[in-house]
């Protein structure tokens, strides 16, 4: 159902749709490697159909995502879930990676200051001002002047960084999760926007006021480039300390939606779950039984 509005991106007055704050295309696969539904998980009575959407774009905002998005579902996300091959070669890619990755960062910003009650002071004004650029950049491609560095950080499918050592609840958090949050160092003189979703994670640098180099994963160019998903290394341990803290939130989260629910609640669940055709063999069932079920 639309409901007439202002379009978060474009400014004009139209129908805003129920858009997706993550791409839509992320949840259809993800439901083929097990599940039907999607929780929240310290709201486990809470199901999506889809993942979280918010009225927030017209149809002509999303046109303009449309492209990149396809892109990026073909190219990268579908291959990297299902087909290891993508691993042994490099990947050329071009503006369209770039594009996506901004659209994605931009959304879950957007929404990210708008819930957000407490934002740290000291990186109010470059999360405000990078919003402000991304958006820039998705209305007429005029590259950030300031907040330009993107990087992609490939999670899962034994890619990751031999420096960043496995924990309970990683693999999970690391194919099936979604997460946004500010990471910084313990100055604040470093800092990015981290959203994460199954797979990879993306990194839009705010400040690296001491180092020009900071390595959160592959760096994406505006112009298009060639990467490896293999030959990368995390470079600053606050990364590497920030990544576990956002898995010890998850399994936190997690713990506290199942202390939520009665036994015969989540048994019910678990067996909705497995109604599925193929369910036990799934990518699901083997997380859930690795990282939650037997611990």
């Amino acid at each position: 159902m639309e409901e007439f509005g202002v379009c978060a991106l474009t400014g004009e007055e139209c129908d805003l749709r129920e858009s997706h704050i993550y791409p839509k295309f992320m949840f259809e696969t993800m439901k083929k490697l097990g599940g039907t539904n999607f929780r929240i998980s310290n709201i486990p009575n809470k199901v999506l159909q889809d993942g979280l959407k918010r009225r927030l774009l017209g149809h002509n905002a999303e046109q303009k995502f449309s492209k990149s998005e396809k892109w990026f579902a073909e190219t990268i996300f579908r291959p990297y879930c299902f087909d290891m091959s993508l691993l042994s070669k490099p990947i050329t890619y071009d503006e369209n990676l770039y594009y996506f990755i901004v659209s994605v960062l931009w959304r879950v910003l957007y929404v990210y200051l708008k819930d957000t009650v407490n934002i740290d002071g000291r990186f109010k004004n470059d999360l405000i001002e990078a919003e402000k650029e991304w958006k820039c950049y998705l209305l007429n491609k005029k590259i950030p002047e300031h907040y330009d560095k993107l990087y992609l950080l490939p999670l899962g499918n034994n890619s990751i960084s031999s420096n960043y050592l496995l924990m309970e609840g990683q693999e999970y958090y690391n194919l099936r999760t979604f997460d946004a949050a500010l990471a910084f160092d313990d100055t604040g003189a470093k800092s990015a926007f981290y959203c994460k979703c199954p797979r990879f994670a993306f990194w839009g640098v705010l400040s690296d006021q001491y180092d020009e180099n900071i390595n959160y994963g592959l760096r994406i160019k505006p112009e298009g480039g060639k990467f490896s998903l293999k030959k990368w290394r995390l470079g600053e341990w606050y990364i590497i300390g920030f990544l576990y803290g956002r898995v010890n939130e998850a399994n936190k989260q997690f713990l506290e939606g199942q202390s939520l629910l009665s036994l015969n609640q989540e048994n019910q669940i678990l067996k909705n779950i497995r109604r599925k055709n193929g369910f036990d063999s799934s990518e699901l069932a083997d997380l859930l039984i690795k990282d939650y079920i037997n611990n």
